[in-house]
């Protein structure tokens, strides 16, 4: 952050265009509420149903948590939640957030290889392919006929069914559209922040917006597995500033503004996405109460 401030002091860089920047916030925001939408898919397809205005309110203020170290007590608070209001066990919602922080790992993972596979990046090809598919291995193992089998089996000595879940294709299908496009809004939100500052131009966005996602898809891989680094603070600007260093030969207080510029506009579009949620929540509720009565 200290070389990003001095890059804007020493006016190595300076803000030229400040509509890019809404529009990038504007794109992360969309992308929250497709990740809400993603896991309300998922809790549907473990046959927990839940009304979109309080699974939006409860998932928004879940985010809340990632700026603790222990991002865990986000989906705990969610599981006990889901259990007052819905009476949905522990064993089901603990389920479906293990899902879920599943497939976003792998499709970043998939994400970083397609990036990868389609670009001119000097990493050889082959590993994009292993990040493209390799991946999906153990989930396919997951969801295969054998492990069914030990999984009812443990289901008995959990006394819990929710291990026999098996995904219907058609929402799963859905969900994975749905997050793989979120990695994406967050590419564009990286060409948005760098147009901003003159360093690329219109022309470029198909070729630049493809490289900065497998680059934003590393640096929140990288973010994630840094377990005790409250929403990878540091770690993901760290490995984003340097792929944009080593990949566009930018210099290093500009790449580093990007990330911190990134950081910021995710911040105030994560928060902007509670208040939405927050308003739509108690609107809905307000209206609800008549004819409950």
């Amino acid at each position: 952050m200290y070389q990003a401030y001095l890059a804007f002091k020493n006016q190595i860089i300076f803000i030229q265009n400040y509509l890019p920047l809404g529009i990038a916030a504007l794109a992360i925001v969309i992308s929250f509420l497709q990740q809400i939408a993603a896991w309300a898919l998922l809790m549907r397809s473990l046959n927990i149903r839940l009304p979109m205005h309080k699974a939006r309110y409860i998932y928004s203020l879940s985010f809340l948590a990632r700026y603790i170290p222990g991002s865990i007590w986000g989906y705990f608070s969610r599981s006990e939640w889901l259990m007052q209001d819905y009476q949905v066990s522990y064993a089901a919602s603990n389920y479906g957030s293990i899902l879920e922080v599943a497939l976003e790992v792998l499709i970043s993972f998939s994400v970083v290889g397609f990036c990868i596979i389609s670009s001119n990046v000097i990493t050889p090809p082959w590993i994009g392919y292993v990040l493209f598919f390799l991946p999906w291995l153990p989930w396919a193992l997951w969801f295969s006929q054998f492990s069914l089998q030990w999984r009812i089996k443990l289901s008995g000595y959990l006394k819990s069914d929710v291990l026999c879940f098996n995904p219907r294709r058609r929402e799963w299908s859905v969900i994975l559209i749905l997050l793989i496009i979120n990695c994406f809004y967050y590419g564009l939100g990286v060409f948005l922040i760098g147009y901003s500052l003159g360093i690329w131009r219109v022309e470029q966005l198909l070729s630049v917006w493809t490289i900065v996602t497998g680059d934003f898809s590393a640096a929140w891989l990288a973010g994630f597995f840094a377990i005790f680094i409250p929403s990878g603070l540091g770690v993901r600007e760290l490995v984003l500033s340097t792929l944009l260093i080593s990949q566009f030969h930018l210099a290093q207080s500009v790449a580093q503004a990007i990330s911190v510029m990134m950081r910021l506009i995710t911040v105030l579009a994560e928060f902007a996405t509670i208040l939405l949620a927050s308003s739509l929540y108690f609107f809905t509720e307000r209206k609800e109460k008549p004819k409950n009565r």
